[in-house]
């Protein structure tokens, strides 16, 4: 098993005057169950985008370096899911 980690993730989205998700930083312990937990509206599922955003990208990178550095895969997300 594997910790989660959230180290100062922010997100605002175009338009906005705040950030929906501000500087958040948790670590959920590695063999624990975590619940993610709040009202409506308050980031919960802004701040699992921006988390599996960045391991698809993480992951992305590792594939493309085991490859040499060639490869056919996109480093864009949009390529393979909506998130």
């Amino acid at each position: 098993m594997a910790k989660i980690a959230f180290e100062g993730i922010t997100k605002q989205f175009h338009g906005t005057s705040k950030p929906a998700v501000d500087a958040v930083t948790f670590e959920g312990p590695e063999g624990k169950t975590c619940m993610l937990v709040g009202t409506s509206g308050s980031g919960k599922t802004t701040l699992l985008r921006v988390k599996l955003s960045s391991m698809v990208k993480t992951c992305l990178r590792k594939i493309q370096s085991s490859c040499g550095g060639a490869s056919d895969m996109s480093s864009s997300r949009s390529d393979y899911f909506r998130i």
